[in-house]
C-alpha cells in the first residue's frame, strides 16, 4: 500500500502485506517487524531472490523510485544503496515512467532484493510476464547478433550479459581492470562485469519502464 511519495530521495514508503493477509496496518509486515525487533537487530540482513520462486507480497507503498519520475533520472549511487544512479546523459533515452498505483491504493508486487527495512527493491506482478518476455527477447537477440565495438560512458543505458541472462544495466563505474561497475535497472541490484560482457541497448529493449522500485517500510 504506497502511504507517502519522496521524490527528491526516489523512495516509496509502503505498508508491506504477505498473500491472504488483513490489509490491516496492525497485521502489515511492517508491524510485526516493529514487533519483534527486527529493525534495531538486523540491519545488515540481506537477501535476494529471483521472480522464478512462488512468493509474493502486497505492497502499501508510500515513495516512489526515482526510476520513475518522468524526468528519466536515476536517484542511487554504489556507495549509497538507498538511492538509484545519480544521473543518466539524456532523458530521451530512457524507457517511459513506470505507472504505479496512487497513495494510499494497494498494488501487487514481488520483492526481487530486501537489505534491510529502510531499503528493498520490489517489482509490480503485473509487469513481470513482460519483463519476462523482455528477457527472453534479449537472450535471442544478443546471441545471434554480432559483437561491437562500443565506447562505455558512467550513467548510461547499456545491456549486460551476467551469468547466462542478458540485463538492461546503467554504467556506475569503470575500473581499471577492465571490470564495470552496473546496477541492474529491473531488479535493483549492483553487480561486476567484464567490458566486454557489454553491448549497445537497442531501441527495441528500451520501450518497457524500469522494473525496480526503490522502497522501505512507513511507520
Amino acid at each position: 500500500k504506497v502511504v507517502k511519495q519522496d521524490r527528491p530521495k526516489g523512495i516509496a514508503h509502503v505498508y508491506l502485506f504477505t498473500p491472504g493477509s488483513s490489509l490491516d496496518a496492525d497485521h502489515s509486515v511492517n508491524q510485526q517487524i516493529k514487533n519483534a525487533d527486527l529493525w534495531q537487530h538486523q540491519k545488515d540482513v540481506f537477501l535476494s531472490v529471483t521472480p522464478s520462486g512462488t512468493s509474493s507480497a502486497k505492497v502499501t507503498s508510500d515513495t516512489v523510485s526515482a526510476l520513475q519520475l518522468a524526468s528519466g533520472k536515476l536517484e542511487k549511487s554504489l556507495s549509497d544503496p538507498a538511492r538509484e544512479p545519480s544521473s543518466v546523459a539524456s532523458a530521451d533515452d530512457m524507457p517511459p515512467p513506470l505507472p504505479l498505483s496512487k497513495t494510499g491504493e494497494l498494488m501487487d508486487v514481488y520483492v526481487s532484493v530486501a537489505c534491510h527495512p529502510g531499503h528493498f527493491i520490489v517489482q509490480p506482478w503485473k509487469e513481470l510476464h513482460n519483463l519476462e518476455a523482455l528477457m527472453e527477447e534479449m537472450i535471442l537477440y544478443y546471441s545471434t547478433t554480432e559483437k561491437k565495438p562500443l565506447s562505455i560512458g558512467k550513467n548510461k543505458l547499456y545491456a549486460a550479459k551476467i551469468g547466462n541472462q542478458w540485463y538492461r544495466v546503467i554504467i556506475k563505474g569503470i575500473l581499471k581492470n577492465g571490470f564495470l561497475s552496473v546496477y541492474e535497472v529491473d531488479y535493483g541490484k549492483h553487480e561486476f562485469v567484464r567490458t566486454e560482457k557489454v553491448q549497445p541497448l537497442t531501441d527495441t529493449f528500451r520501450k518497457l519502464p524500469f522494473q525496480a522500485i526503490t522502497a522501505q517500510l512507513a511507520g
